[in-house]
């Protein structure tokens, strides 16, 4: 066979009604039919692309919602434990000295000030999607 053969072939009338199916514009030329080709094979990557960030992002969500879960607990339980020895120092069921006190109390809002601080920091970073958007250009 050779390549007005084959090109003959590829152009029949059910090659073309094939095409057609598959691309709403009709495929006259070898040319046309390379270029809705690369447009299918285009589309498709970019489909898989967005479909795999879409599912990194749900999956992030979800390890999210079940670190905050976590961090809210623990953080609940920090000031559980921060009134519950200010209400015995306050009823004299427990005796410390004014320095003692001062310093607990203190370390005690700092340590849930940062702990705050640095889960808004990590927990809900400052995304940009250059990455993606490099990824689909490249395509």
């Amino acid at each position: 066979m050779d390549n007005q053969q084959i090109v003959r072939e590829l152009f029949s009338d059910s090659t073309k009604k094939m095409i057609y199916e598959v691309s709403p514009t009709p495929v006259s030329s070898l040319e046309d039919l390379i270029k809705v080709q690369e447009a299918t094979d285009k589309s498709h990557k970019l489909h898989s692309v967005l479909e795999s960030w879409s599912e990194q992002k749900t999956e992030e969500r979800k390890l999210r919602k079940l670190y905050a879960l976590c961090f809210v607990v623990i953080l609940g339980l920090q000031i559980l434990v921060l009134n519950t020895v200010l209400i015995l120092i306050g009823c004299k069921v427990l005796s410390v000295s004014e320095v003692q006190f001062n310093v607990f109390f203190v370390s005690m809002f700092g340590e849930i000030t940062a702990f705050v601080l640095i889960v808004t920091k990590y927990l809900f970073p400052q995304e940009s999607d250059t990455k993606l958007i490099e990824t689909i250009k490249d395509l």
